[in-house]
């Protein structure tokens, strides 16, 4: 993929990243030292856009995915507590004098 503007070229880094760190075939590259270094051309020859990927990278990534999750958490509120709350329950009250009117 050849990037058009900075934010293709951010996503093809994720994505790499991503195979480089958590692929279980190329993450043991990572695991013992390797270093990516790559430089990715625009189709109109204007700056390159270039990464390296390594250890930190990886660290990185699974911070940010802890992150993101912490947040959600937080923004989807406290869960109700199921010992202390009483469950709800849809019932429905059928007395004998409505069942003879219909």
């Amino acid at each position: 993929m050849l990037p058009r503007n900075k934010a293709e070229g951010e996503e093809e880094r994720l994505r790499f990243a991503g195979r480089f760190c958590f692929d279980r075939r190329i993450s043991l590259f990572q695991k013992n030292g390797v270093v990516i270094h790559r430089v990715l051309f625009a189709p109109d020859n204007g700056a390159p856009f270039e990464f390296t990927i390594d250890q930190s990278t990886c660290t990185a990534l699974i911070e940010d995915a802890k992150a993101r999750a912490e947040s959600a958490k937080r923004a989807a509120g406290p869960a109700p507590n199921s010992l202390t709350e009483p469950k709800r329950v849809h019932t429905m009250t059928i007395r004998p004098e409505q069942t003879e009117q219909r």
